[in-house]
């Protein structure tokens, strides 16, 4: 029988990647989305969080990616028409909600909106609340 002796670390990484491949599974409802940040790009709006299901498209938006694990089972996203509707005029949807338009939105029962982008090949959600969040971690780049 032969022995095999893991570092600390190792085994750690063999876990996390077991639990992220469990939380991903179809059955589970979590997803994978990212979020670029460090730039002077992307919404600068504090109050929601910008994420896509695109990673070389959050690598543009800045000079750090973080990866988000959501509970798709708690998500309720409007869509760009709804937003428009509740807030009462179309905004800018790069640039974000202001507080107080997030607070109509939350008020009418969602807790983001989404959007398709880059000609439709990556979809984002900006997100208003935490509640969907299973997981958050910064990804290092080679």
């Amino acid at each position: 029988m032969m022995t095999v002796r893991l570092s600390e670390s190792d085994l750690r990484e063999i876990v996390r990647e077991s639990v992220r491949k469990l939380l991903e599974s179809e059955d589970s409802g979590y997803e994978t989305f990212y979020r670029g940040y460090g730039s002077k790009y992307g919404s600068q709006r504090n109050h929601l969080l910008w994420l896509t299901d695109d990673l070389s498209y959050a690598k543009c938006y800045g000079d750090r990616v973080e990866e988000v694990v959501l509970d798709t089972n708690k998500l309720r996203i409007a869509s760009i028409n709804d937003v428009d509707e509740i807030i009462g005029y179309e905004f800018d949807y790069y640039i974000g909600l202001t507080k107080e338009d997030a607070r109509l939105v939350i008020e009418n029962g969602y807790n983001g909106y989404g959007f398709e982008a880059n000609d439709d090949s990556s979809y984002c959600i900006c997100l208003l609340d935490d509640e969907p969040i299973v997981e958050r971690k910064d990804l290092e780049f080679k």
